[in-house]
């Protein structure tokens, strides 16, 4: 009887030991992409990004670049050729990074004065993926329309590591759209004449880029559909309301529908709002109509 005990004993540490020593499987979403603390003999000196393999590996590591520690400036004749390089975010399943270079020229050297910043920027957009691959999606130069110390471009991707939307201004003065998968491929590509506000956003799974602009009826909404290029406008704001939408904040904003917000009145105690679920294509030209019951 010990010896059946015995012999059981020893083939099953057999097995437990030939199934240890089988090679990891490696999946394609298994790749992960963390941002761990940078150190030098104990002491913190920012943050570093790692790549991991499936079976924990650590394939790759860089530095999480921040274009105020990372300006390259090189004088020649008198101009100041400055070069940044800037994580703009990781995903938030963090399998995608999403980065920009700039070069630019100054008559000044910026690391020792401030000033308004260039005319023109040429910025390159990449992202990384979680083996660590880099992929250029396009090189834009992007202008200021009156030295105001920064140029009209910015870049963004969507939760789910999946879209990437850059938007800048020509040196016509008309503002570009351009809209990528994290293949490379464009999407689809829009201008618009006037700016947009600073409250840019794309919808968690890449399908709508939504911005705020101004014209002669107050506040507008401009939504594009990234996945058909198609754009809808609509007048936002009238007398005693106004709206705002969310497209990028929640992890359960149904695919296509956008959460818009109704104002009315102002900041008192009688201050309401009203949401309502749309999809994209149901967006009316005046949100008055979409509120009237409401109001």
């Amino acid at each position: 009887m010990k010896k059946v005990v015995v012999l059981s004993i020893v083939v099953i540490m057999t097995l437990l030991l030939i199934s240890s020593a089988k090679v990891p499987e490696h999946k394609e979403d298994g790749y992960k992409i963390k941002v761990v603390a940078d150190t030098i003999d104990g002491k913190s000196i920012g943050e570093k990004i790692i790549f991991v393999s499936p079976d924990g590996e650590i394939i790759k590591s860089m530095k999480k670049y921040n274009w105020k520690d990372e300006m390259e400036v090189r004088e020649e004749n008198g101009k100041y050729n400055v070069k940044t390089k800037q994580i703009k975010t990781i995903s938030e399943n963090e399998v995608t990074i999403l980065m920009y270079e700039s070069n630019y020229q100054l008559n000044y050297d910026p690391i020792e004065y401030r000033g308004r910043g260039a005319n023109k920027y040429t910025n390159e957009v990449k992202i990384i993926n979680a083996r660590g691959e880099e992929k250029s999606l396009n090189i834009v130069k992007a202008y200021n329309n009156n030295l105001l110390g920064f140029s009209f471009f910015e870049t963004n991707i969507s939760k789910d590591g999946s879209t990437v939307y850059i938007y800048y201004m020509d040196s016509t003065k008309i503002y570009h759209v351009e809209v990528y998968d994290t293949t490379g491929n464009k999407l689809t590509e829009t201008t618009y004449p006037e700016v947009f506000k600073l409250d840019k956003q794309i919808s968690p799974d890449g399908s709508i880029f939504g911005a705020e602009a101004y014209g002669e009826e107050g506040k507008l909404l401009y939504f594009l559909n990234t996945e058909t290029g198609e754009v809808k406008i609509c007048k936002a704001e009238g007398e005693g309301w106004g709206v705002s939408v969310i497209l990028s904040k929640g992890k359960s904003l149904i695919p296509n529908k956008i959460l818009f917000i109704l104002r009315k009145g102002r900041l008192t105690p009688e201050y309401k709002y009203k949401s309502k679920y749309i999809y994209f294509n149901e967006i009316p030209s005046d949100l008055s109509d979409l509120f009237r019951k409401e109001q």
